[in-house]
């Protein structure tokens, strides 16, 4: 399960009192629901589901009240701090950024971010000298900068993460019929996909080993029957 940083003093802002209570939930909704760049795919009908309400795309007009808040960017809506407030000041070097600045640059909205332009006027302006001198760092200056945002690691996708519908199909694929996606997919995220502090590189193994120690599901244990502790000493051999 994703977890990210909420704001809360939230309630506390004019902007927000002011909103008419469809409108709050929308805000949230697209806070909780959006991707690890604040990118969120247009679906008001599901949105509507979710919230109860009549959700529409006019009511960005309120949320933007007086301030960008939110902004369409093809088919999906970015909420315009999320990045600052979610990361701080992004870096290219520090690993669990990468894949948010990818994002941004897809989308064309990396150079917005790193300028602070989020909200209409400049407040950190980057430019390419500086970017020059970040690359001029020595290496435990870059680890040391990556290891003072770890508090940031727990709220972004790793790299050797699989896409929970590809860790099924291969399931599937092997006939293991017994198996219980998100047990796996949990277990692995709370050990951030390593095996004694060593990154995972295929996660295939991992569900072999989850399937070749499978117990009877009348047992109790972990993972819904299965030998977790024979698991992790089988996918041992496939940490690198």
């Amino acid at each position: 399960m994703a977890k990210r940083f909420m704001d809360t003093q939230l309630y506390d802002k004019q902007w927000y009192r002011k909103l008419k209570p469809a409108q709050k939930c929308f805000y949230q909704y697209l806070l909780l629901k959006c991707d690890i760049a604040g990118l969120w795919d247009i679906d008001m009908e599901a949105a509507s589901f979710y919230i109860g309400e009549e959700i529409t795309l006019t009511m960005i007009d309120s949320l933007n009240a007086g301030q960008e808040r939110v902004i369409q960017v093809e088919n999906k809506l970015w909420i315009c701090d999320f990045v600052e407030f979610q990361y701080g000041q992004l870096s290219e070097q520090c690993p669990p950024h990468k894949p948010v600045i990818a994002l941004l640059k897809k989308y064309n909205l990396f150079e917005r971010v790193i300028k602070g332009l989020v909200k209409g006027k400049e407040r950190v302006s980057i430019t390419l000298e500086d970017k020059d001198k970040d690359k001029d760092k020595d290496k435990d200056s870059l680890k040391g900068e990556c290891e003072g945002e770890m508090e940031y690691h727990n709220f972004i996708p790793n790299f050797n993460r699989p896409n929970p519908d590809d860790v099924q199909a291969y399931a599937e694929q092997i006939g293991f019929a017994g198996f219980v996606l998100d047990d796996f997919m949990e277990y692995y995220d709370r050990v951030d996909w390593k095996q004694k502090d060593t990154p995972i590189t295929k996660w295939q193994p991992l569900v072999k080993a989850w399937k070749k120690n499978q117990k009877s599901l009348s047992r109790a244990g972990p993972a819904g029957g299965i030998d977790v502790e024979a698991a992790k000493q089988e996918a041992l051999k496939y940490a690198r």
